[in-house]
């Protein structure tokens, strides 16, 4: 039966190969049809590629599947697909790179274009490789190393792990990524040597190779020492030379503190997308794969401006979020959210949820994320401890602060003073 559907569409580089206004649509037969669009993100630039994820409400059989037909409904403004592939239920059923149409209603363009053969891989994929993204360092480990990777589609994924000094490899873990995460997962190495050097790659399908992307082990947990560690938020922009800085600062871990994008909205394929183009940026995405990497959220990569728990698609957010991002954990099994704690060395992050649970209940944190945030730190064995927040901490901030919840604010530092922490 057809459950998922994934259509991934490349619109060409040229001039006027782009469009902005044009109604799209793609049936697979002459009843179900679903139209090419994203809520709050603007897709069919010059040479973007698009992704679109649809639940099937209703079932069919695999068999019904019978053509491949794009229809303008407004061709106002002609535009020119390059490429299109279709995932059925996460696996590739559909590509074709040479399409040689342009869809809209000027003389010469198509309202319509159906592919003759009808169901055919004639490509592996509308891109380069089957790799779309990635990898991200996960969060520093003493014995280990994660990696985070997106794919095209679902496919077997290998995680190949090499020790440089004897030439040892093995598998040290493998995925097949699946439509409800985007095709993102987070492969796994373990048992590794502390302050060791290693050797990743990334091996698609038995065949593709990514690699070898050299990392690091940290520093046995309670190891004294010198620790080279960045924050930043408010990434907002298309070109994000900063991150060229970051990377020659050879860093022991970076924080992402929140406004990881500027997506605005609680929009499922819409916040997927904002994703995938922050995390392909080019000096943050090469920074990504040398650097390890924490992460939580503030407003902007939440739900939207100066938004908090009350929003109805906060949960969304967290489930993309999660998908995105390959942190030790998210929350605890109690209490969702982006919140975690990690040791590196002699020091341990505590990093906060400032959104999901903002405004419900006239909390900031929520009463079970609070909790676990005193007792962790209090807890905590390591000599510095760091709590990071995307919202202001001062009491002289804006209304979307802290500042507003100067109560549970002081609430939080007097339990700490009072441990003698």
């Amino acid at each position: 039966m057809v459950e998922t559907l994934q259509v991934t569409v490349q619109t060409g580089s040229g001039g006027t190969d782009g469009t902005d206004n044009n109604d799209l649509q793609i049936c697979l037969n002459d009843e179900d049809c679903w139209a090419l669009s994203q809520r709050d993100y603007e897709v069919f630039q010059r040479g973007s590629t698009d992704v679109f994820h649809f639940d099937v409400d209703e079932p069919f059989a695999r068999d019904e599947l019978n053509q491949i037909t794009l229809i303008s409904t407004n061709g106002a403004d002609s535009w020119r697909p390059t490429c299109l592939s279709i995932a059925v239920n996460g696996h590739p059923t559909y590509c074709n790179d040479q399409l040689g149409v342009e869809l809209g209603d000027n003389e010469g363009e198509l309202t319509s274009w159906e592919d003759s053969e009808g169901f055919a891989l004639s490509c592996g994929t509308c891109g380069s490789a089957h790799l779309t993204h990635g990898p991200i360092r996960g969060a520093p480990l003493a014995t280990g190393g994660d990696f985070w990777i997106r794919t095209d589609s679902q496919r077997s994924v290998q995680l190949i792990v090499t020790e440089p000094t004897s030439g040892e490899s093995w598998i040290a873990d493998w995925q097949y990524p699946n439509a409800g995460t985007d095709f993102a997962t987070v492969l796994k190495a373990r048992e590794l040597q502390p302050d060791h050097d290693y050797e990743a790659q990334i091996v698609i399908e038995g065949q593709e190779t990514h690699g070898p992307f050299p990392f690091r082990t940290a520093h046995a947990i309670g190891t004294p020492g010198t620790y080279d560690v960045a924050f930043g938020s408010c990434a907002k922009f298309e070109y994000q030379p900063v991150f060229a800085s970051l990377a020659d600062a050879n860093l022991d871990a970076f924080i992402f503190a929140g406004d990881n994008h500027y997506g605005n909205t609680g929009d499922e394929n819409s916040l997927r997308s904002y994703y995938r183009d922050a995390h392909n940026i080019d000096l943050r995405r090469q920074f990504m794969t040398q650097t390890p990497i924490l992460a939580t959220w503030d407003d902007h990569d939440f739900t939207g401006n100066n938004t908090d728990g009350t929003d109805p698609e906060g949960a969304i957010a967290l489930s993309v979020f999660e998908s995105y991002w390959p942190n030790p954990a998210f929350g605890t099994p109690q209490d969702p959210g982006t919140f975690f704690r990690h040791r590196l060395g002699d020091l341990e992050f505590f990093l906060i949820d400032d959104r999901f649970y903002r405004g419900v209940d006239g909390s900031f944190l929520g009463p079970g994320q609070k909790e676990w945030l005193i007792a962790s730190v209090i807890d905590s064995e390591a000599t510095f401890k760091f709590i990071v927040s995307g919202s202001q901490w001062t009491e002289f901030g804006s209304s979307d602060s802290w500042a507003s919840f100067l109560t549970e604010r002081n609430e939080i530092l007097q339990a700490l003073l009072d441990a003698r922490v």
